[in-house]
């Protein structure tokens, strides 16, 4: 695996598949008996590996991908990115990859920081490992509307999206545990 400006090569037997990694939502893995399974079961389905989450000509790849050929418009929401950005941190499963990961390509975060998660973080569940260590990333509307554009915003200026970005959770042991994306609108 290499991941460089303008690209993050990972052969195709790395992948991690819902069957053997499942989506952890905050602190549990999810499954149907969650509230929350309606709004992700959608994006689980459409995303069963990274593969799924990049542009057309990589989806089919059979030796190797690369990961920075996202297909951001299929990741707008909320379900759809945490699925995506899970099943690409996965993946890559090492913290100095996704930080190369994150800043391979534009748009760069405006905040960035990585370091020991802080007390108190509940208990996790399902025989999960605690959350020993956190990656951040954030970026104004800018780097928002640059990555996810919107007719709103093109035609008036007008920015809905103040920031969004996400923060990926490791264990101990330096593998990612999940992945939360945070955002803030005009509304909110």
């Amino acid at each position: 695996m290499a991941c460089g400006p303008d690209h993050c090569y990972v052969p195709v037997t790395r992948l991690t598949h819902q069957e053997a990694r499942p989506f952890v939502l905050g602190r549990s893995t999810l499954t149907e008996e969650f509230g929350a399974w309606d709004s992700y079961r959608r994006a689980l389905r459409r995303f069963p590996d990274a593969r799924n989450c990049l542009v057309r000509g990589q989806r089919n790849r059979q030796d190797v991908i690369d990961l920075l050929a996202v297909d951001w418009p299929r990741l707008r929401g909320r379900p759809n990115g945490e699925v995506c950005y899970f099943r690409i941190f996965t993946t890559l499963d090492d913290m100095d990859l996704i930080d190369a990961w994150t800043w391979a390509s534009p748009p760069y975060p405006r905040h960035f920081s990585r370091g020991p998660v802080g007390p108190p973080i509940p208990d996790m569940r399902d025989g999960l490992p605690q959350r020993a260590f956190r990656l951040t990333a954030g970026w104004d509307a800018d780097g928002y509307y640059e990555r996810f554009p919107a007719l709103l915003n093109t035609l008036t200026g007008f920015q809905a999206t103040r920031g969004y970005g996400y923060q990926v959770y490791f264990a101990e042991d330096g593998t990612v545990i999940s992945v939360d994306i945070t955002g803030s609108g005009f509304l909110n």
